[in-house]
């Protein structure tokens, strides 16, 4: 059972095969690590082994065991839905920007992970509040809007709806997001991709990543 974010910090370690490490789970490594997971120029060992370095401290044993583990843990409870995704982090990473600074003062590039060593003090973001402040931006701002756009419903034409009607195509075709197989919201709402999921398989029969 987990505790609320309200009254416990927010998770840094991480445990894989029996050993513990610490996690770098700041906002900027970990979309970064879920850019590297669906780079399909990169080999899977490539991929692997840059993600593990973008999250952990150290090195682990198995990078491709660990790559996995790592990504069920930032999955997390996620739940897949059949709704249409309305956003896309890198797509709308302008809008998202914008959206921090306007509604929380927050210049999101001030708050990335920039530490030599764990103990150093320095700000940045965790994964989990970045996602809390997003989920929460209010109704006035351009990303909120977009997603408005997006999500609508385009009503069935009739006599008195047609200027209307128009409009709304001209906005969703303006703000429609681009067709990915690893996009913003499946990337943690439908848990480990194919690719990690092969990598599980190779990690369990004891095969190294091609």
């Amino acid at each position: 059972m987990r505790g609320s974010p309200l009254y416990y910090q927010f998770p840094t370690h991480i445990t894989i095969d029996g050993t513990e490490y610490e996690m770098r789970p700041s906002w900027d490594r970990v979309l970064e690590a879920y850019d590297t997971r669906a780079d399909q120029s990169l080999p899977y060992a490539a991929r692997a082994k840059h993600i593990c370095s973008l999250l952990l401290w150290d090195a682990p044993k198995d990078y491709a065991r660990a790559a996995v583990e790592l990504f069920r843990f930032f999955d997390g409870d996620q739940k897949q839905s059949d709704e249409p995704r309305s956003y896309d982090f890198k797509q709308d990473a302008q809008y998202i920007y914008g959206a921090f600074w306007q509604t929380y003062g927050i210049r999101l590039t001030e708050w990335r992970d920039m530490r030599k060593k764990p103990n150093e003090k320095a700000r940045w973001m965790h994964w989990n509040e970045f996602l809390y402040l997003f989920a929460s931006l209010p109704e006035d701002t351009r990303m909120s809007a977009i997603i408005g756009i997006r999500t609508s419903k385009i009503p069935k034409r009739n006599e008195h709806n047609s200027e209307m009607v128009d409009h709304m195509i001209r906005q969703k075709a303006a703000f429609k997001l681009d067709v990915s197989e690893d996009d913003g919201a499946a990337r943690f709402a439908k848990g480990a991709s194919e690719l990690f999921d092969k990598l599980e398989a190779q990690a369990r029969n004891g095969r190294k990543p091609r």
